[in-house]
């Protein structure tokens, strides 16, 4: 077999590919200090709650900046020729940006940014025809009919959006994720020469990149990505898991994975299973599956006592577990497959609560006498550590 069928890619290629990462990440990064002033000049953040994690007044409009650095490196690297309906692909995106930015600066309910959801699935499901055909056994379903297709895609597509959109609640979570299960899909598409999907997916690594520096490690320009980049990446990924599922399904492809459906599931494994966990928590408690609460995986390692990069950190490596499991176990029957990885999920979702139940039986006793003393103690060292916070959000 001859190098150019096993590794498609040349020295063009890669002049684009290097060229749309480094156009990226310099736009969402000059972009980020611009609008986080403009944010603080209109008074544009989101205030801590009983739910959220962050203890700061922060501008939730890094989606933005996040945008621009895609849409722009998109727009100038991508060739139409080897993305077919491209035009539809951006139609969707600009759809659930103006949703997203709409919803950063004032709410938007449930239903309404389910319209928003469903309007960009139109255009890149149906005008686009980007669609799953192929299941590859799974349920003993293989090649199904247009309307299961379409069905299925409009399921899928608005599963991931909102999965992706709720595990960004903390610090560097979502972007942590989305950047680990594009690195994966980039590399794939590089490897099987789909140089337009590479080509995006190199995009949003600078874009993340550039996000990351000032999320997680930003000091006076820190900033949340909001609804507005966190569906903008949950767009981004349905169109990865589509083109590599039906990429997969050509039986002559160099680097062929099986089981892709159950491959593409583990390489967004934390989000998506997180999501299907929590609602059914809510289902089973008898609340609205779409209810806010603290059930999220990340909210029980912060129960640890974890800090926000660390339960990251933690999250990403179970992520990468799940996604080494699904490649290294990618020839077993399919079926058997997903109840392995569902398996094993179940499993690490109880692994936080028997952590906290084992620390809580460890723990002293407080009695009257030591809650007294200590507040005796602490009460000049407390009213002294609000003021410096008051000092620095203020200067």
């Amino acid at each position: 077999m001859s190098r150019e069928l096993l590794f498609p890619v040349d020295y063009f290629d890669w002049f684009k590919l290097g060229s749309a990462f480094f156009c990226s990440f310099l736009i969402t990064y000059l972009a980020i200090p611009v609008i986080v002033r403009v944010s603080v000049a209109k008074n544009l953040f989101v205030l801590p709650n009983g739910r959220t994690s962050h203890k700061y007044a922060t501008p939730t409009l890094g989606g933005i900046a996040m945008f621009a650095g895609i849409m722009v490196s998109s727009l100038l690297f991508v060739n139409n020729k080897e993305f077919i309906n491209f035009q539809y692909a951006l139609a969707g995106c600009f759809i659930l940006f103006f949703f997203g930015v709409k919803d950063d600066l004032t709410p938007l309910t449930w239903k309404v940014k389910l319209f928003g959801e469903l309007l960009a699935a139109f255009f890149l499901i149906i005008l686009g025809d980007f669609r799953i055909n192929e299941f590859g056994g799974f349920l003993g379903l293989y090649h199904i009919s247009y309307i299961a297709s379409v069905l299925f895609t409009f399921l899928v597509f608005i599963g991931i959006v909102n999965a992706v959109n709720l595990i960004d609640g903390i610090d560097g979570l979502a972007a942590g994720l989305t950047f680990l299960s594009t690195s994966i899909f980039g590399a794939w598409f590089i490897m099987t020469g789909q140089i337009a999907l590479a080509v995006i997916a190199i995009s949003i690594l600078g874009m993340l990149l550039a996000y990351l520096g000032f999320n997680v490690f930003g000091t006076t320009n820190k900033i949340f990505m909001g609804d507005t980049g966190a569906l903008l990446l949950g767009y981004l990924m349905t169109v990865f898991v589509i083109a590599f599922i039906e990429r997969n399904a050509v039986s002559y492809l160099p680097w062929r994975v099986n089981n892709a459906p159950i491959v593409a599931f583990a390489i967004l494994f934390i989000p998506l299973f997180d999501t299907l966990r929590v609602m059914a928590i809510r289902i089973g408690k008898g609340k609205s599956p779409f209810s806010a609460d603290r059930n999220h995986i990340h909210h029980r390692l912060l129960d640890l006592g974890l800090t926000h990069v660390q339960t990251t950190m933690v999250l990403v490596a179970t992520n990468t577990f799940f996604i080494m499991i699904a490649f290294l176990m990618q020839n077993l029957n399919i079926n058997l497959l997903i109840c392995v990885i569902f398996a094993l999920g179940i499993i690490k979702s109880f692994v936080p609560v028997y952590i906290r139940k084992r620390w809580m039986a460890k723990a002293p006793v407080l009695t009257p006498e030591m809650v007294v003393s200590h507040k005796n103690v602490s009460t000049e060292t407390d009213h002294s550590a609000l003021h410096d916070n008051i000092y620095n959000q203020r200067n």
